[in-house]
């Protein structure tokens, strides 16, 4: 599908006067899915009995939820009030320290996909958990604070990630990280999403953080490296 014509089906099926409802609970809790590539926050939340809606621009073959091809930007984070939790991995492109680009003195990474994720939680009243790449906190930190935790080279970000997690293996699989499909590599280990699955279906009334809302950058937090080991 040409861009200009997906982007012309995202804004009917997102918009405010006509779009596709998110389907009707079979069982279990809903979970969002933001920037659900190939499911892999999605197939924890299913082995835990949840109905996971997953949005993106692509589709593919290996995601087992109810997948709406949408752009997140245009999606309103109000109908999500029933959610249990939103859960988001934008790409990680423009933030990845392999972008020879990000050499550039002045680059500044489009932010508009993670700032939409945050959006969308907020607007839900909705804990969040989002996921991308160390080279992302340099750019996320002042908008969005340091992350709350990683696993291995999996950082996360929002209100939903839980206090305590498995640790994960310093270095990525070096047989994952030789697949062919860049969607493959990224996908979230099953460890981490199982744990993060668990904590939220173990207990749906969980207090959580204070809503992710951008916040003024601290004085000097920008330029200082954050320790995230577990």
């Amino acid at each position: 599908m040409q861009p200009l014509a997906r982007r012309l089906i995202a804004s009917l099926v997102t918009g405010p006067f006509f779009y596709v409802p998110v389907p009707k609970k079979a069982s279990g809790h809903l979970v969002v899915d933001l920037c659900c590539g190939t499911g892999g926050w999605t197939d924890a939340f299913l082995a835990q009995g949840c109905t996971v809606v997953g949005y993106d621009v692509r589709g593919d073959l290996r995601y087992r939820g109810h997948r709406i091809l949408a752009d997140v930007r245009e999606l309103d984070g109000r109908r999500f009030r029933d959610a249990l939790v939103i859960v988001a991995s934008p790409p990680c492109d423009g933030f990845s320290l392999a972008n020879p680009i990000r050499r550039q003195p002045d680059y500044h990474p489009d932010m508009s996909v993670v700032d939409a994720c945050f959006r969308i939680a907020q607007e839900a009243g909705r804990p969040l958990i989002l996921e991308n790449v160390y080279g992302a906190v340099k750019f996320f930190v002042a908008q969005y604070g340091p992350p709350a935790h990683h696993f291995g080279k999996f950082y996360l970000w929002g209100s939903g990630v839980p206090v305590l997690l498995p640790a994960g293996p310093r270095w990525k699989d070096k047989d994952k990280m030789r697949h062919r499909s860049r969607h493959l590599r990224a996908r979230i280990p099953g460890d981490l999403a199982n744990a993060i699955a668990q904590y939220w279906c173990s207990d749906p009334n969980r207090p959580f953080g204070e809503l992710d809302a951008p916040r003024a950058p601290r004085i000097g937090e920008g330029e200082r490296r954050v320790p995230c080991s577990l």
